[in-house]
């Protein structure tokens, strides 16, 4: 079946379970029709309101169809489950806008209301998810804007008054019951009516009408069309909600900085965002997403500057502006203290100055108004440390920086934010300089305005080119006036500290690198390379080749680059050999990278004529190809992959052209003669490495490679997948590995300890990778680790999943995994990041295979992404919990049932989680990498004692776990329990992996025997059982694939999943942790 037919299907159901469902309401109700319920006046009503009322539904307030569907879809939902909220025609707005229809059949409104009951119950979060998220807003407000965060509370508490329309009164009065509830305090529950005043006047209450009213009453229609794409597009995920609500919370900083006691604040957080302009919160949100400053955001606001140019009157015939791209690069930043500073009296900056915590912002000025601002990246390096001036002989300390980010800036037209009449303003460039670490609030360091644009004189039109030059700049230390809200710091001076940078043309650098046939390119042209080399390119039809040649004719063999070498290779070989030509003795293939080429895509130049006696050779001659590496991590020479390509068509014509090929992580083991090249295609493919070489007739003199992005070479083969590309992505924007094959050679030899002057750096590097002779010729040598082929990026994550837990011992119990991660002493005093990684991350199993036993249940949830800090002591922590609850049908046919306790009670609150069952900890790192595998480890009774956290924090986990059973802390689960986990990089999909190795070395703490034994064991009742259990004793004889059955099933697994998932958040925040 195909992806579309298998839609049309599942839809086809859902549509069919819907309406079983309606029609049954449908006669329980007594109701001729869904689309007239018992509320329909009330729905009616409150439809037309807010049409009328909400800004961004306002223009088809008089549109008596988007009325009319909108309120039948709601009353079709009514009717199916007795569901109505004044929200949910917010909710249900953008639905009308996607689906709208130009005539509206009588279908469409049940189509509506099916979408809004999938919106609300799988997709939308959930009140408390709310409540969470608007609480994180404010946190990171409170974080990295503390002047707005002071400003809000201060004004919140002036003149506070309570309009009940501007807030859903019920909701939030039953957020604060649960929320009471989930935090334990023992406070008397309030009723809206009771509700004090300093609960609603808090701005947190905003953010939560924002995000809980999905920005329909906050935003535009064309705002709000933006910002439910990007949730619809990004499957719904919560920091993208959370970071349009920051955006257009920053992008008001201005509005609300002027806004001084509750009724103005209010009114800027209600009608503020109508006004804001698309593009600036686009703009603002994507610089969140890509993890930018959120000090840059009120700059973006072009709003400001309209307001304030828009009170003269514009001349008929507007003056064309335009300020041409610009860029700025090699910035090394001085920056010197002086130590006799009374601030500075205990020498810290001498001690604790990090030179990673300054960052450079540049932005672009028109006159006083902002047009762009960009802030580095990249962390900076640290040139050197002074702490003596030896001229004045005077206590200092002073620290060179240099900064390897490029600030490009594209094209700008300040003509929307302008005033015609003033003709004096003229663009400049601000850098500043802040210092931000730890705890301590950021402060500015210096600044320097730049005066980089020239006029191109012109009668009609306003052009700033840039100026190209590099000059040293004294930073200066007072505050200025237009772009200086952080607080400059007490010890910069602006008479020794300086900033030296080169202004640039960012078009004349691309036109010169497309221009350079030159091979010995500089470290900054390899940048710029970087940049505009493509992942994967087509073959062009269009590409003009030589004429073949025949098998009597001599050919040249060319191997022009690798491509993408992953992280755990350094300096890499060409080694080849042409098999099956008939001839006795061919020409070994051995080639080197070229030194000054770029070390993560090496470029060989290697030519080889072949059969230059003209000889005829066998048609089914072919060419082997291992690239091999020197290992990053075990020193020795390892192979990355193989490759082969027949030489001579069927015809016996020579292959003509150039070929991208995808390396194999292994060779066939017969002889080498009987190779085919499909015969490795059995091999797994290695990452994103592909070997770049052509097959020309020969000439005299070599034929210089083609530029890769020009579609020369045959790469259908090596088309890269999603995975693939994620990675390549990844490589592409590391900054902190060696840029040049010449500086891997260095960086090698440091860590050989070699001496080795510079320009014998050619003869070290064929040493060290034999390239006397192929590899090939060799004894074989062993691979790089496949999984080691990226290293880990916190951004990336790493990928768990928790596949099984084995010999529990109980039965009878809905049993799920609770796993969190355990800090090593590294990280274990790093902050929690922005994007909420490197915290309390924690997840819960909750989709059973109901074939597994009940005693060893088997859970097939897809894998959870985590991004813990890089940290080799850090643990995942996996505890077992049951439940002991029944599940009971509902009556109606078709709707899930309830939870009851196993006692008899029938009150869903009853029902409780049982003493953990057993516990264990996996370590997920290995160096730099994940430690991808399968990996099992034992389970232990009671909780984790505190000596033994202790001791998994500064020790390997299998440490750990043999001193805690050698001072009797720990004890095995009786019956050699234990829990089954896949770890691998989060830049493979589930299903994309590759094979993991299974890693069984924790289980040799206990007797391994035994818990292989348990492990295979198919002693015990079914998990199935227990959904059957549930079943009168009539239906308990159905077929597990019947129809009937699977349905029950489901129904069983949701109904008790979620109780299983608020009993476990219930009992983390109890504790102190923040919920799941």
């Amino acid at each position: 079946m195909n992806s579309n037919g298998g839609l049309k299907n599942i839809e086809k159901e859902a549509r069919e379970k819907y309406g079983r469902i309606l029609e049954h309401k449908l006669t329980e109700l007594k109701l001729r029709t869904a689309t007239r319920s018992p509320i329909s006046g009330l729905i009616e009503n409150a439809v037309v309101e807010k049409y009328e009322n909400t800004a961004s539904m306002h223009q088809f307030s008089m549109d008596e169809q988007m009325i009319l569907e909108s309120s039948k879809s709601l009353n079709v939902l009514y009717v199916y489950n007795c569901t109505y909220e004044p929200y949910h025609i917010h909710w249900l707005f953008p639905l009308q806008m996607a689906f709208k229809q130009t005539s509206t059949t009588a279908e469409h409104p049940y189509e509506l209301f099916m979408y809004l009951h999938l919106l609300i119950k799988n997709i939308f979060p959930s009140w408390l998810e709310i409540f969470a998220m608007a609480e994180r807003v404010m946190n990171v407000l409170k974080k990295e804007d503390k002047e707005l965060f002071a400003h809000l509370q201060d004004s919140f508490r002036r003149n506070v008054t309570f309009n009940p329309k501007d807030f859903l009164v019920e909701l939030i009065s039953r957020e604060r019951e649960e929320a009471l509830k989930l935090y334990a305090e023992t406070e008397e529950l309030y009723h809206y009516s009771s509700l004090p005043e300093e609960l609603l006047a808090s701005p947190v209450i905003f953010l939560r009408k924002w995000m809980g009213e999905g920005f329909v009453n906050s935003v535009d229609l064309p705002t709000l069309l933006l910002i439910w794409d990007q949730l619809f597009m990004q499957d719904w995920n919560r920091k993208v909600m959370e970071n349009f609500c920051l955006a257009i919370l920053l992008l008001l900083k201005d509005s609300f900085m002027t806004a001084k006691d509750y009724p103005a604040v209010r009114k800027v957080f209600l009608s503020g965002g109508y006004r804001l302009f698309t593009f600036d919160i686009q703009r603002a949100w994507i610089h969140l997403q890509q993890g930018g400053l959120s000090a840059d955001i009120p700059g973006m606001n072009h709003l400001n500057a309209r307001q304030l140019h828009d009170l003269s009157p514009r001349h008929q015939a507007e003056m064309i502006r335009n300020i041409l791209p610009i860029g700025v690069k090699d910035i090394i930043l001085n920056l010197t203290f002086p130590l006799q500073n009374a601030d500075l009296a205990s020498n810290t900056w001498d001690k604790d100055f990090d030179p990673n915590a300054v960052k450079l912002t540049a932005s672009i000025f028109y006159g006083h108004i902002k047009l762009r601002s960009k802030t580095t990246s990249v962390k900076p390096s640290l040139l050197q440390k002074v702490t003596q001036n030896k001229e004045t002989k005077k206590d200092m300390a002073s620290f060179i920086i240099k900064f390897k980010d490029l600030f490009n800036f594209e094209s700008l037209d300040p003509s929307d934010y302008m005033d015609n009449t003033n003709g004096s303003a003229q663009p400049y460039i601000l850098l500043k300089a802040v210092y931000s670490s730890g705890e301590r609030d950021p402060f500015t360091l210096g600044w320097v305005k730049i005066n980089a644009f020239e006029q191109e004189d012109s009668s009609t039109q306003e052009i700033w080119l840039p100026r190209e030059f590099s000059n040293v700049f004294l930073l200066h230390s007072e505050r200025y006036s237009f772009d200086e809200s952080t607080p400059v710091s007490n010890t910069s001076g602006s008479n020794d500290s300086s900033i030296e940078f080169t202004i640039y043309d960012p078009a004349k650098e691309i036109q010169s690198l497309k221009n350079t046939t030159s091979r010995g390119k500089s470290r900054d042209e390899e940048e710029h390379i970087l940049s505009i080399i493509p992942f994967w390119v087509p073959h062009n039809v269009s590409t003009i080749l030589p004429p073949p040649t025949t098998v009597q004719q001599s050919f040249d063999l060319y191997i022009d680059a690798l491509h993408y070498v992953p992280d755990n290779a350094t300096i890499t070989k060409v080694s080849g050999k042409i098999l099956n030509s008939g001839k006795k003795t061919m020409s070994p293939i051995v080639a080197l990278s070229d030194l000054n080429s770029y070390w993560r895509n090496p470029e060989f130049h290697f030519c080889l004529p072949v059969n230059t006696k003209g000889e005829k050779l066998n048609i089914a001659s072919t060419v082997l190809f291992e690239v091999s590496t020197v290992d990053l991590d075990s020193k020795a020479l390892a192979v990355i992959g193989y490759c082969m390509l027949r030489v001579f068509n069927n015809e016996g014509k020579l292959n003509v052209g150039g070929f991208q090929l995808k390396l194999r992580n292994s060779v066939p083991s017969k002889q080498l003669s009987s190779l085919s090249p499909s015969a490795f295609n059995q091999y797994t493919v290695f990452p994103c490495c592909s070997l770049l070489i052509r097959l020309l007739p020969h000439t005299e003199h070599p034929v210089p490679a083609p530029r890769y992005s020009e579609g020369y070479y045959f790469t259908e083969e090596a088309q890269p997948g999603r995975s693939e590309l994620a990675i390549m992505s990844t490589f592409q924007k590391d900054a902190n590995v060696p840029k040049l094959v010449k500086d891997m050679v260095a960086h090698l030899m440091e860590r050989d300890q070699s001496q080795v002057a510079e320009a014998q750096l050619k003869d070290w590097y064929k040493r060290r990778v034999d390239a006397e002779k192929s590899s090939l010729q060799k004894a074989s040598l062993n691979y790089i680790n496949i999984h080691n082929a990226a290293r880990y990026r916190q951004e990336i994550g790493i990928c768990i999943k928790i596949r099984q837990a084995f010999g529990l011992g109980v039965e009878g119990l809905y049993i799920n995994a609770f796993a969190r991660v355990l800090k090593g002493d590294q990280s274990l005093h790093l902050p929690q990041l922005t994007q909420n990684w490197g915290g309390e991350e924690k997840f819960l199993t909750r989709l059973h295979d109901f074939t597994s036993l009940q005693a060893s249940p088997r859970w097939k949830d897809s894998a959870v992404v985590l991004h813990p800090y890089l940290d080799n002591h850090s643990a995942l922590l996996v505890q077992i919990f049951g439940m002991d609850a029944v599940y009971v049908p509902n009556t109606i046919s078709g709707q899930r049932g309830h939870i009851v306790a196993r006692n008899g009670q029938d009150v869903e609150q009853n029902v409780e989680l049982e003493p953990l069952i057993g516990w264990t900890v996996f370590p997920m790192f290995n160096g730099h990498y994940i430690r991808s595998g399968i990996h099992s480890s034992p389970l232990f009774e009671g909780q984790p004692n505190a000596e033994f956290l202790q001791l998994l924090s500064t020790h390997p986990v299998k440490t750990a776990m043999e001193q805690g059973l050698k001072k009797k802390n720990l004890k095995l689960l009786p019956g050699y329990g234990c829990v089954t986990v896949e770890l691998w990089d989060g830049h493979y999909t589930d299903d994309k992996h590759f094979a993991l190795p299974i890693m069984n070395d924790l289980l040799t703490v206990g007797n391994v025997k035994k818990f292989l034994a348990t492990q295979t064991s198919k002693k015990g009742k079914a998990m199935s059982l227990l959904a059957l259990k549930s079943f009168d004793n009539k239906k308990q004889k159905l077929q597990q694939n019947s129809q009937e059955y699977q349905q029950h099933q489901q129904f069983y697994e949701e109904a008790m999943a979620d109780k299983f998932y608020d009993l476990i958040e219930m009992a983390l925040l109890n504790a102190g942790y923040g919920p799941l």
